[in-house]
């Protein structure tokens, strides 16, 4: 089996809200091949934890198949869930990799990746409603509607 090493990072967390929001993230990260960097496709498995060793697993994983990787660089979509982060805490994300096309056994890339709030998330979970926002400009006076009778005079 190849011997396969990562670098991950996470670039972008997507704020965590009960709005029309979506618990989604863009995982980046930089896969090495024998030392070199990796070029060709390759099958992920992603999970996420609550701890950076061992720890309970906290959402299904997320099979990503025959995904590109240039010059050792990738690029995934992540959506665990938003129920995944409502016990807060940190959370870690554990890649599993292998040849795209293979029946190979998908190599565990250790140490996983601590995933990072946005001061924004870190605010909204706090549950402050946070501060009042400037009021806005009136709107446009309405469409005056048609003049009635005079009724009667008693």
């Amino acid at each position: 089996m190849r011997n396969i090493i990562l670098c991950a990072a996470i670039y972008g967390l997507a704020a965590l809200n009960s709005y029309s929001q979506s618990a989604a993230i863009s995982f980046q990260g930089q896969l090495g091949d024998a030392g070199a960097p990796a070029n060709g496709r390759y099958d992920y498995i992603f999970k996420l934890f609550d701890s950076a060793e061992n720890g309970t697993q906290q959402s299904t994983p997320i099979a990503i198949n025959n995904k590109e990787v240039v010059n050792g660089y990738f690029t995934v979509p992540l959506d665990f869930g938003i129920d995944a982060y409502s016990s807060g805490g940190g959370r870690f994300i554990q890649m599993e990799v292998r040849t795209a096309g293979t029946t190979d056994a998908y190599a565990v890339i250790l140490p996983r990746a601590a995933m990072t709030p946005v001061p924004y998330a870190l605010f909204a979970l706090s549950g402050n409603a946070g501060p009042m926002g400037p009021t806005g400009l009136p709107g446009l006076q309405g469409i005056r509607g048609i003049k009635g009778d005079a009724g009667l005079v008693f």
